[in-house]
This record gives structure tokens, C-alpha cells and sequence, in this order.
């Protein structure tokens, strides 16, 4: 168990395991796990299809220029340019690929528009749960979201504009904490 109460709301979108949770008077705790006595929490596990981002721009890739990207490149894209709403960012990616129809090498340039279009079902599941998963919180969970807001941990949290989308969608305020990763960690080793 903790020492006391560390984050009093917590969503956590863990991207590799694909288990959601929220968490109430608690460290970040795995929800497959035993439950400590003093944690209350509800969990929603979700099957790995339609979730994995990387996997969503090298499809988006392949289908709208016929072009190949490995699941590296398709992180690096999420990472340099991704978002899940929409930002002032002008960036754009330049991008290495295999043409599908020459077998030759192929450069691209992608807008971080198409790259949010590319990920927008993923994220839309994504929320879909967060929306359900709130619509099942205990009244004092959901007493503590509005005066705390959400407190996103992991990977997906910290894809650009994730938390202004989740914010959009559910009405609350959400925050990205300071260490992301590192909070799912340590929440696991407790």
C-alpha cells in the first residue's frame, strides 16, 4: 500500500497493455493486479484492435500514397508532428518509405492535419471509453474529477493535444502530469 494519498484522480491510458483505469485515494496501480484494501478503483480492459496509433499512420500511409513505413518511422511521425486537436503548429514530416507499387524508395512530406486524421479512430475509441468509464464513476469519484480534473499518465497522455480533446469530450479540466511514463512505473511498483 502508499503512504497516503499521492494523486487524487487519476486516468491512466496505457498504451501497450491497453488497460484503462481510474484510480481514487491512490499511487497509480496496475488494474490486472490485486487491489490493495485502501485503493477503489474501476477498471475497463479493451481488446489491442483500433488502438495502436503508429500502427494507424502507417496504414493511413499506405492506403492515401501507396507507400510502406515501418512501425518506427510511424512513432516517429506520432511524436514529431502527432495530435489528437487541432494545433497552430506548421510543421510538417518529411517521410522514408518503400513505394508499394515500384518496390523503389519514396519521400513524402506529411501535415500534422492528415497525421490527425490518421489517428482520429484510434482516439475516438479512445475516448469512447474514458466517456463510458465516467459515466460508471461512484459519485464522489465524480465530485473529485470536476473540483480535480483528470490526471493523464503514460504514453497516450502525452500525445500533443490529447488532454484539450479529453477536456473537450468529457466537460472536465484534465492534466498531464509532470512525469508520465515514469508515474506508471512507480505507481506499478508499489
Amino acid at each position: 500500500g502508499g503512504k497516503g494519498p499521492k494523486t487524487r484522480s487519476l486516468f491512466s491510458a496505457l498504451d501497450k497493455k491497453q488497460i484503462y483505469e481510474l484510480v481514487y485515494q491512490g499511487e497509480a496501480i496496475p488494474a490486472h493486479g490485486p487491489m490493495p484494501p485502501a485503493y477503489t478503483s474501476w477498471a475497463l480492459k479493451e481488446d489491442d484492435a483500433g488502438f495502436d496509433l503508429d500502427a494507424a499512420i502507417q496504414a493511413y500511409v499506405r492506403r492515401e500514397y501507396g507507400v510502406a513505413i515501418g512501425e518506427r518511422t510511424g512513432e516517429e511521425i506520432k511524436v514529431a508532428i502527432g495530435s489528437a486537436f487541432s494545433t497552430d503548429d506548421q510543421y510538417k514530416a518529411e517521410v522514408r518509405g518503400r513505394d508499394l507499387t515500384t518496390g523503389t524508395a519514396k519521400i513524402l512530406v506529411l501535415s500534422p492535419e492528415e497525421v490527425r486524421e490518421a489517428i482520429d479512430e484510434p482516439v475516438r475509441a479512445i475516448l469512447e471509453i474514458i466517456v463510458r468509464a465516467l459515466g460508471q464513476t461512484p459519485p464522489e469519484l465524480a465530485q473529485d474529477l470536476i473540483l480535480q480534473g483528470v490526471h493523464l499518465v503514460g504514453g497516450g497522455g502525452m500525445l500533443r493535444g490529447m488532454d484539450q480533446r479529453i477536456s473537450k469530450e468529457t466537460a472536465l479540466p484534465v492534466h498531464l502530469v509532470d512525469a508520465p511514463l515514469e508515474c506508471v512505473v512507480h505507481g506499478a511498483g508499489r
